[in-house]
Formats: C-alpha cells, structure tokens, sequence
C-alpha cells in the first residue's frame, strides 16, 4: 500500500464498505518497488496483444503473400455478408423505432460474426448496437477491460424523484450566451441532428412530458468554442444523469504512448531490412452519435437548448447517445476495440486509437491496400 496524499490518514471503499487506512512504508522498500517500474512504452500492456501479432505478419509473409490472405478475407467476408442480408434486414425492421435512422447501414449480424471469428470476449456488443445502449445505471462488462467497480453515487429512482424540480432548474438556467454565433451554431447543430434522424424536435415541456409515463429529466446543451468550430456538448452531470451511472471496469484510452510503443515494435521487427514504414490517421465524426440509446432511457434522454429565435428554450429528444455522458464514452470505446480486434486479427491491421482517432501503421509495400478496408471496416 502507498502512502496516502499530504492530510489524508484514511479514506473509504463504496464498493466493498471498507475502511482503508495509510500506513507509512519504509523508504528503501518504496524506492525497491519503484525500481521494478518501466517506462510506458516498455510496458506489454499498452498496445493490444493481437496488433503485436500482426506486426510480425509482414515479418512473416512475403507483400503478395499477405495481399492474397486479405483478399481471401474480403471474398469470405462477401460472402458472409450475401448470406445474412436477409437476416440484416429483418433485424433493423425489428430494431426499436427510434433507431431506424441510427443504424442504418450498420451490419450488425456481419460485425457479431467477425467478432465471433476473432474471439473477440465482448459477446454483448452487438445486442446492444440492436437494441441500443443503457444511458445510465450499472454498465454492463465487456470483458475486454481491467476491474475496477465504481458505483453510482445516484440511484436511478432518486433521479426521477427530483427530475420535476430539477428540470425548472436547468431550463432557467438555459439562456442566451454572450455570443450570438455560439447560440446560433449549436442551435443549427441540433436542428441537423433531427435532420439525421439522431434526435426529434423541437417541443415545449408539456408535450415531452405527454410522451412518457415517467418523469422526464433534461440536460442542457450548450456551445463550447474549439479552435475554428463551435462543439455542441450536453450536460449529463448537472441532470446528475452521470451521476446514476456505475462502471464495473476502468475504460483503457489509448494514448500518445501506444502510439509511440507501436512504431517502436515496427522499427524492432524491420531492423536491418531496408523496408519503410508509414502511417495515417483516421477521424471517426460523430462518434457517439453512431450508437443509439435503450428505449427504457429515453424519458431520461431530453435536452433543452437556447434558441435564438425563441424567447423560451427548446426541448429535444435525443436518439443517439449524446456527447457528454459518461455510458457515451464507455460504450464507443467497447465499439473502437471490437473494430480494432476484427482488424488485427482477421485482415493483420496495427492500429492504435485515441477515443475517435486511429492511427494505423504499415509498410509501405503493403499500404495501399489499407486505404480501402479501413473503410470498409468504419461501415460495419
């Protein structure tokens, strides 16, 4: 056990209603344990164990020879996909209503099969891109990451049970920004997600309310300026929708240091051969808004949003998870690892991610025939 922070003697475990007390540790057998550390891109964990498999397939295969076995994979996988269409499409005729637009186009039974193939351990994921994901409550485990249980400190019924004074409060607390071109641009962005079909609106309170026999809770959406664009976010944590959310895993982000540790593992494996490496980044857009939410949370997925047009806010109902909840992040990073394992595994792809950016790696002598399947792998 480590010391405890300057001030704190003990502190609580909410998961297990333990009390964890600090003791001191000796100094040499602090600096014993620290010495047993790495840097991080030493570490084997920090990129994932099938894109360590597939760096050493070029080492292993001639270019033609990888070239045949990924186009003996995308006539498999055609295949596949003839077989199922009938199956696709009676599966999104079936899918909740308010999905429809979500995932349309998105083969969910091909990603099952793939995931199948690969031996990829999230077995749930595409239930849920079917009937859509959880807003709040006890996430489900993917097993694709490390324990670590962290409870909601909200119980969802006290979250209805306090929605009708806090919906007075968050709508009062939606008005006009200082900026005109900040209220304007995330009035656009929302009226373009009920184009898309991620969201249905504008209504007054009464009419959402009439929509549902519970309570409805609402979150406000607001304009954040970034750079040369204006990011419309939804506050999930003033609903205390967030607040009702528990995870049993600690969610892995990639960071700079996979990357690092991938291009390492190339130079590694390429030492001493002449070949060259290169790479290329890939930004999903509107990453979350490719998954849908659970019918049974809709009531609790309203946001309200200042018009520049109207005196009074508007309240969206919103389709696709929003950009701001905590199951949001969570639940596209299970997707980006599913993606990843399918590619690295079946097609030998090396690959790293930042939530919604992928960067991926290849010799130059195989990289053109990597342009085409990464969107293909995007289109699932």
């Amino acid at each position: 056990m480590l010391p405890f922070r300057a001030g704190r003697a003990l502190r609580t475990d909410s998961a297990t209603n333990k009390v964890i007390l600090g003791i001191p540790r000796d100094p040499l057998d602090v600096l014993t344990e620290a010495c047993k550390l790495v840097h991080p891109v030493e570490r084997s964990d920090v990129i994932n164990l099938a894109v360590a498999v597939a760096i050493q397939k070029p080492c292993e295969l001639s270019p033609l020879e990888l070239l045949k076995c990924r186009k003996s994979f995308f006539s498999r996988t055609l295949s596949i996909i003839c077989w199922l269409n009938e199956q696709e499409a009676s599966l999104h005729a079936n899918t909740p209503p308010h999905l429809g637009k979500v995932m349309k186009g998105k083969r969910i039974l091909l990603l099952d099969a793939l995931l199948r193939e690969s031996g990829h351990p999230d077995k749930l994921l595409c239930a849920h891109l079917e009937k859509g994901f959880p807003l709040f409550g006890r996430l489900q485990t993917s097993s694709i990451f490390a324990e670590q249980w962290c409870p909601p400190a909200l119980h969802p019924d006290e979250l209805l049970r306090v929605a009708p004074k806090q919906n007075q409060w968050i709508l009062g607390s939606c008005k006009r920004s200082r900026h005109a071109y900040i209220d304007a641009a995330v009035w656009d962005a929302t009226l373009m997600d009920v184009e898309k079909g991620w969201a249905i609106g504008p209504f007054s309170l009464e009419e959402a309310q009439s929509m549902t026999d519970k309570p409805v809770v609402i979150s406000r959406r607001f304009g954040a300026q970034q750079k040369n664009r204006v990011r419309a976010i939804d506050d999930l944590s003033a609903s205390q929708i967030n607040a009702c959310t528990g995870v049993k895993e600690k969610v892995r982000v990639e960071s700079v240091d996979a990357a690092a540790t991938m291009i390492q593992e190339w130079m590694r494996a390429f030492h001493g051969s002449g070949r060259t490496l290169v790479g290329k980044t890939y930004d999903l857009k509107s990453a979350c808004r490719q998954l849908g939410i659970c019918s049974e949370h809709l009531h609790a997925a309203w946001i309200c949003v200042s018009s520049p047009y109207m005196t009074e806010p508007a309240l969206f109902q919103l389709h696709a998870m929003p950009f701001g909840a905590t199951a949001a992040v969570t639940n596209f990073l299970r997707c980006a690892e599913a993606l990843k394992a399918c590619s690295a595994t079946l097609l030998h792809f090396a690959w790293t991610s930042f939530f919604n950016d992928f960067i991926i790696i290849a010799p130059e002598d195989c990289a053109e025939e990597q342009t085409g399947p990464r969107g293909f792998s995007f289109s699932f």
